[in-house]
């Protein structure tokens, strides 16, 4: 009996896991992989009974659309993107007759003289097995936590080039854009302020600190960098300057020089964003 419960529980949890999955594509972008059928419906149609009847057309390959919402366990109500131009598309070319053979006559292509401020349903199954998701290019305004990890600093006037230990933990903003893909793919430009760890020594301080004798300090870090991110993986370079305050910083060669920071990995970059703005188009 116990047993039995469990068993059930667990179904249970699966499928609320399941809907909670489903309800998270609204909004979504999404690309088809093969042709796909989908039915013209009426923007308040709720369910598979009343699209079948409807207008039947084909989404060729590479057609990309907009999911509204989840009709039911059968369907989604989806919105193609605008074409770049009125009537500019593959499908609107003259087909052969052995391509037009291939089709019933109750068929037609989505393009933009079809799809223009229309609403279809898409087979769940279709949605799942024949799309991807896809990302569509737009720009947002980005925030977040950045972390550095090392810094490389320059050489010249009287100072060697140095590979500084210590690391920058800040918080930076600035725009992420967004680009074409069906991977999720941006670029990252940022600025930004942080607390940084520096470790000075009788070389880098005119002997201010004792010979062999090894100092970490804290500092006031600003900085501008870029990150290009594919999909968790990002790689960024920033620019920044160390600022050691008191007679610290005044004997420490590289204070408010700049340096470079170079960042591998999946968290140089932890980000949260506003709503993004971009054209939806073919």
């Amino acid at each position: 009996m116990k047993t039995k419960i469990v068993l059930l529980f667990l179904l249970g949890w699966v499928g609320m896991a399941f809907g909670q999955e489903r309800k998270n594509i609204t909004g979504k972008y999404y690309i088809t992989n093969v042709d796909i059928p989908v039915y013209e419906i009426n923007f308040f149609d709720e369910g598979t009974t009343q699209s079948i009847l409807n207008k039947k057309l084909i989404a060729t390959k590479e057609t990309k659309f907009t999911v509204i919402e989840i009709l039911d366990n059968n369907t989604a109500k989806i919105k193609f993107w605008k074409y770049k131009k009125q009537g500019d598309s593959d499908q609107s070319q003259p087909k052969s007759d052995e391509e037009e053979h291939l089709l019933p006559d109750k068929y037609q292509f989505i393009d933009s003289l079809t799809s223009v401020n229309k609403y279809f349903a898409i087979k769940i199954k279709d949605l799942d097995e024949k799309t991807q998701e896809y990302f569509g290019a737009s720009r947002s305004f980005t925030y977040g936590i950045t972390l550095i990890p090392f810094k490389l600093r320059f050489g010249g006037n009287n100072k060697s080039f140095q590979y500084g230990e210590g690391f920058s933990l800040g918080l930076n903003a600035g725009m992420e854009f967004n680009l074409r893909s069906r991977k999720q793919q941006a670029i990252s430009i940022l600025v930004g302020i942080a607390g940084s760890t520096v470790s000075v020594d009788s070389e880098s301080t005119n002997n201010y600190i004792e010979e062999d004798k090894v100092t970490t300090s804290g500092a006031f870090t600003p900085s501008v960098g870029v990150v290009y991110a594919y999909e968790r993986f990002q790689v960024g370079a920033f620019v920044g300057w160390d600022i050691i305050g008191g007679e610290l910083g005044d004997n420490w060669i590289y204070n408010k020089k700049a340096w470079l920071g170079l960042g591998l990995g999946f968290t140089i970059f932890q980000k949260n964003k506003t709503e993004s703005t971009g054209n939806q188009e073919q």
